[in-house]
């Protein structure tokens, strides 16, 4: 899904890193809604998909039906993540408040990870049992 998505989004990422005068070669797109930014936290999405579940989930606690159409595209920025890190290293703004947010999928596959890196040190740390001399 992440393939077709880049590719879908790749001449708009493109066009975006040739303004700035950044190769082109490699994009990976992130997804930011204006909306969602606060003064202490700015969430930077990795997946469209989460983007918009995450744009649902806040129109139904508004009170909108969960069957609503899409977003209109001019709520969200799509942009390359090259060029957001451009513009966290070129300071003026407090970029100590974005949160990049995975999707559920990676949050799955990352608490998996840690629960067989508990299993492994667990089972690592009790020495074997002793067995009587022969």
């Amino acid at each position: 899904a992440h393939r077709g998505m880049v590719e879908e989004l790749r001449p708009q990422l493109e066009q975006q890193l040739e303004a700035q005068g950044m190769p082109t070669a490699h994009v990976f797109p992130v997804f930011m809604w204006e909306e969602l930014t606060t003064d202490t936290v700015m969430p930077v999405f990795l997946s469209r998909a989460e983007i918009l579940a995450t744009w649902r989930a806040v129109m139904v606690r508004r009170g909108h039906p969960p069957d609503m159409s899409p977003p209109p595209s001019a709520t969200f920025t799509v942009l390359d993540l090259s060029i957001l890190v451009r513009r966290m290293q070129s300071g003026g703004v407090d970029w100590s408040i974005i949160r990049f947010v995975g999707t559920d999928r990676a949050f799955e596959v990352v608490t998996e990870g840690r629960r067989q890196e508990q299993q492994r040190a667990h089972s690592q740390a009790e020495p074997p049992p002793l067995e009587p001399d022969r």
